[in-house]
């Protein structure tokens, strides 16, 4: 079974929900390859890693108040700009009640999302149990779980956000609201295809079983730690899940992984589906190993002037890939040079500042700069 959005037989492929499908060779070798089609994920420890993303939304809102009071700009202008506090996505209906929320909606911030995440982890091995006599009473199965966090992060290619940045607040809002789309369309996928839990106390009875569904909040980041456009969303929830059997414990996380990268390509033929539909966007045709293509009609200067942190990385990938070379007489493998990659992406990694938030004076800056560097 293939879905379809129109006649675009690359979607078609990306999209098949076929077994067959998703077990081709091609497929798999896909997969593994280190940042295919831009849906990461990472596992956080301890209860406090979706703090970054509520305080980004206050440093955000705390930058917009100062450029207005520096440029004494009416409300209006900013607009809904002021502020993307995170809105609560389920993987499918239902899923949000079982954590006490409601899907769709913002929720009461970092104080909701703490007491999610603990009140999720207070179900995480607890059994009830029948004594010999008769009598019943909870007991922990398991005692400690420090990675109560999942952040799955879908992020679209550079020409879109070079359109978004160029483009007015209603425009923006409505590639942002399409992102999101896509983004809960790739959490539906990871857990329709990746969501188990263990269950079995010992090797002969250890076995596997599917999990409900996920819970996420999602938060629309819209620029990168060089302060350009870079249009993503962060997915962050708890990794305590309730399986189909009624019992909470901690998700199976390498399922997780090894479904990310295909969700992620689902994900992007979504936004390409959905930009068609109502953008009238036509896209360049779909690099087949990584299930992404580029907007049609942007050029690659215009995609390389806001792509200076992907130019960072490069450099010193040379710098390394050269010096591994010349000690050990060989060229590094592939394998090694995405792992390489990955290490020198998070080494390089710069702390988000305030004046990194796009609000209205630094979207201005960025077209100043695209009208100055591609005329």
């Amino acid at each position: 079974m293939y879905i379809t959005f129109g006649n675009h037989k690359q979607d078609r492929l990306w999209l098949s929900v076929s077994g067959k499908c998703r077990s081709c060779k091609w497929l798999k070798d896909a997969s593994e390859r280190e940042g295919v089609g831009g849906l990461t994920l990472s596992i956080k420890i301890g209860p406090s890693g979706f703090a970054y993303y509520e305080n980004s939304v206050e440093e955000r809102r705390l930058a917009l108040d100062v450029e207005r009071a520096e440029r004494g700009a009416g409300a209006e202008y900013y607009g809904t700009d002021a502020e993307r506090p995170g809105v609560w996505i389920e993987s499918k209906e239902g899923i949000a009640a079982l954590y006490g929320v409601e899907a769709g909606t913002t929720g009461r911030g970092r104080e909701e999302m703490a007491h999610v995440i603990d009140e999720a982890h207070e179900h995480y091995g607890l059994e009830t149990v029948t004594d010999k006599d008769g009598f019943s009473r909870t007991k922990r199965t398991v005692y400690d779980c420090k990675n109560k966090q999942f952040d799955l992060t879908f992020s679209l290619p550079k020409s879109v956000s070079a359109i978004w940045a160029d483009s007015p607040r209603e425009v923006r809002q409505q590639i942002e609201a399409l992102m999101l789309e896509a983004a809960q369309a790739g959490l539906a996928d990871v857990a329709e295809h990746g969501l188990y839990v263990n269950r079995g106390s010992t090797p002969q009875t250890q076995h596997r079983i599917k999990a409900e569904g996920l819970l996420a909040k999602a938060y629309i980041e819209t620029t990168n730690r060089n302060g350009e456009p870079q249009l993503h969303t962060h997915m962050v929830g708890s990794t305590a899940v309730r399986g189909v059997d009624g019992k909470w414990s901690r998700v199976y996380s390498r399922a997780l992984y090894g479904e990310a990268r295909t969700a992620a390509a689902k994900s992007h033929a979504v936004f390409r589906a959905l930009t068609r539909e109502q953008l009238g966007w036509e896209w360049e045709p779909v690099d087949i190993g990584r299930g992404t293509a580029e907007v049609a009609g942007i050029s690659p200067e215009r995609i390389a002037s806001l792509s200076t942190r992907t130019k960072e990385i490069d450099a010193k990938l040379a710098e390394v890939v050269a010096l591994e070379t010349a000690v050990w007489g060989e060229a590094p493998s592939d394998a090694a040079i995405r792992a390489m990659r990955q290490r020198i992406t998070l080494d390089t990694r710069k702390t988000k500042h305030q004046e990194s938030h796009a609000t209205p004076a630094v979207i201005d800056a960025w077209r100043e700069q695209l009208d100055t560097e591609t005329g």
